[in-house]
């Protein structure tokens, strides 16, 4: 039974699959173009730099990746203009950040680092200050800390070594508590004082437990020689005393006045005043400059706090304002330009932050994972991000319509039709490209035959169709007889041929034939011609 295998159906059966895929193609790009953004990153955290010019963004492309993509905007064009990635644990999310040396902290948890300290600066330098000192086996949420722009991190590096880390203008200090021999025995517990770090104390406190059964207290900052405060309790001692002794005696020490903590009264319409803490009174209004009711106090630096609440005694009928108050001189600061642009909903929020370097006009912002902001308090002006305004800020204009960048975007999801599509091209690109330069290499073996080869008369012996067809005419195996060096040979010779080609058993022919391979052609007129 004969087979006809033409290369003019042969273009149709690819073709076929091609024009299928490729309607169907389109249409889901034409979805993918709808729906945009739901294929770009999503930003887990976003934060300002640069005095509000930058914004610097983490994302994860996939939940289980174990590094995060850092993309940098510049704020006033919305221009994308550095983009990296750092490592992290994929059970890890960024810890409390802090301000440093005119760039962001940003503390990251890995599994072979442990806590990695990025220190994230305006001109594209990251600098990571633990190398590998900080392995703490627990989550950032419970061993790190932002104390008015202190980074503090705390936990035990093997069952017998226990740390506290501080990083406070972009120099990290860290000391082992039983190698220091800070205590009179080995610590064997160690845990944040609930509200220390919140403004309940004037300096946050770390209670340890001891081998020998006795509790201290132990700063969570250090002082000027690197090392914590300590005070062991008495025997018989409750923990609330020995709280209130090291209270009084730490802010000794690191130069705070815990007669004079700026806190929010309990009263209605909580308003900001001085609490004494040794005596557990509370004194005078903050001397705000208009008043500011149901308030929070945010600890921004040694020196400085931020005064945050309502113009109105009900939070509902009035307008976010603030003030920042600096302890130590008892100035002010209007604060309001970027308060006025935040609901107080955010004011209230436990994951809201605002940050201030001492000495610096900028205040920034943080709501969690919903946006950011920063002032410029000598002129009054602020800006506010949303997270997925910054979001956006990665579409261009090329990749929401149809556009070679939007394709090959969309191309990249894969997908079982995309890359259906993609195959089947491939070989119908494959299968033209090799019609283009199949005929041509045929064209130039022949040529070359036709050179090594001697011209010679036969005849045709016989002839037999092989079965195969090549754009409908067939393919004949030819058996021709001639004489070389005085000897009769035979050689065979397949050539398609056209039906109509008058050519029979018997007819003499003149062929090319190469002695050393014993292989022939038949000769056309423009053989000759061209020989």
């Amino acid at each position: 039974m004969n087979r006809k295998r033409t290369v003019s159906i042969l273009n149709l059966f690819f073709l076929i699959p091609v024009i299928i895929l490729s309607f169907y193609t389109w249409k889901d790009y034409k979805k993918y173009l709808t729906n945009v953004k739901d294929y770009f990153p999503a930003m887990e955290q976003i934060f300002l730099l640069d005095g509000g010019k930058q914004i610097l963004g983490l994302s994860k492309e996939e939940t289980f990746d174990e590094k995060y993509d850092v993309y940098v905007w510049d704020t006033a064009t919305a221009a994308l203009i550095r983009q990296t990635t750092i490592p992290t644990s994929f059970q890890s999310e960024p810890g409390p950040v802090t301000y440093q040396q005119d760039g962001i902290l940003i503390p990251i948890y890995t599994k072979t680092s442990g806590l990695m300290l990025n220190l994230f600066r305006p001109t594209g330098e990251i600098e990571e200050l633990s190398q590998g000192t900080l392995h703490i086996p627990f989550s950032l949420s419970s061993n790190a800390f932002s104390w008015r722009g202190r980074l503090i991190a705390a936990g035990n590096i093997t069952d017998s070594e226990w740390v506290i880390a501080q990083v406070k203008d972009g120099k990290l200090e860290r000391v082992i508590l039983d190698k220091q021999k800070l205590l009179p025995a080995r610590p064997v517990r160690m845990s944040e004082l609930i509200g220390s770090f919140q403004n309940e104390l004037s300096v946050p406190l770390f209670s340890v437990s001891l081998k020998d059964n006795r509790s201290a207290l132990v700063s969570g900052i250090l002082d000027t020689a690197g090392k914590p405060a300590v005070l062991v309790g008495q025997k018989d001692e409750a923990s609330f005393a020995l709280q209130d002794r090291a209270s009084a005696q730490f802010a000794k020490v690191f130069g705070f006045n815990n007669a004079k903590l700026v806190r929010v009264h309990d009263d209605y319409p909580g308003i900001a005043a001085f609490y004494n803490r040794n005596e557990k009174e509370w004194g005078a209004a903050v001397p705000v400059p208009k008043p500011v009711y149901q308030a929070r106090v945010f600890l921004l630096n040694d020196d400085e706090v931020l005064i945050a609440g309502s113009t109105a005694e009900d939070e509902v009928e009035g307008q976010v304002t603030g003030y920042i108050f600096n302890e130590r001189t008892g100035q002010f600061q209007d604060a309001s330009s970027l308060l006025k642009q935040l609901a107080y909903d955010h004011i209230k929020a436990t994951d809201t932050r605002f940050y201030k370097q001492s000495g610096s006009s900028t205040l920034y912002y943080s709501s969690g994972k919903q946006e950011v902001g920063a002032a410029d308090l000598e002129i009054g002006k602020a800006n506010v991000y949303t997270n997925q305004q910054v979001e956006g800020w990665l579409i261009t204009d090329k990749d929401t319509r149809v556009s070679p960048v939007s394709f090959l975007n969309y191309a990249k999801q894969g997908g079982g039709l995309v890359i259906n599509w993609v195959v089947w091209v491939m070989i119908t690109l494959l299968l033209l490209l090799s019609m283009a330069i199949f005929p041509r290499m045929l064209i130039n073996k022949r040529s070359k035959h036709l050179r090594s080869g001697q011209i010679v008369h036969g005849r045709i012996k016989s002839m037999q169709e092989t079965g195969l067809y090549v754009n409908e005419q067939p393919m004949v195996r030819f058996v021709v007889e001639f004489e070389d060096e005085g000897r009769l040979k035979e050689v065979e010779i397949k050539q398609v041929i056209s039906f109509l080609t008058p050519l029979k058993v018997g007819d003499s022919v003149r062929i090319s034939y190469n002695r050393k391979k014993h292989k022939a052609l038949f000769l056309t007129e423009e053989d000759l011609r061209q020989l």
